[in-house]
């Protein structure tokens, strides 16, 4: 619609808000191609480079319900039974993980708990980019 009201200039940085917004969210997957689409100027403007380079810093992070089920997952038992400690919420958060703050039973020490957003949802996550992307690659080249 833009090329058709020749406002292409006037919404560019609108439009790239819209597109960071919509890579987010889709979900991890998407998250990590907008980030390498970031760097690429043979494919985007550098307003829209300049607004997906965001997902570089400023990732959302995924919920902590979820983020303390995988680490109970993974431990095999209650996170309670190994620190004393696990802050609430992250203190980092990346496309495909988080981090939060935790404190060790066993000795005290303060500790950096990584969680990785990784199983099934990911995995379909991925085929789904996956298939999006090859129908985007033939479309491309008609």
């Amino acid at each position: 619609m833009d090329v058709i009201n020749k406002k292409v200039k006037e919404n560019e940085v609108a439009r790239a808000i819209e597109l960071r917004e919509i890579v987010t969210s889709l979900g991890r997957a998407y998250i990590k191609l907008g980030q390498a689409l970031s760097i690429r100027p043979d494919i985007l403007s550098p307003v829209a480079m300049t607004e997906l380079q965001k997902l570089c810093d400023k990732v959302p992070s995924f919920p902590d319900d979820i983020a303390m089920a995988l680490i109970e997952e993974e431990l095999g038992q209650p996170w309670r039974n190994i620190y004393s400690e696990l802050s609430s919420s992250p203190i980092a958060a990346a496309s495909l993980g988080q981090v939060y703050k935790g404190r060790l039973k066993e000795n005290g020490d303060v500790v950096a708990v990584k969680v990785w957003f990784f199983g099934s949802f990911l995995r379909s996550q991925l085929m789904w980019l996956g298939w999006s992307m090859s129908g985007l690659l033939a479309s491309l080249r008609s």
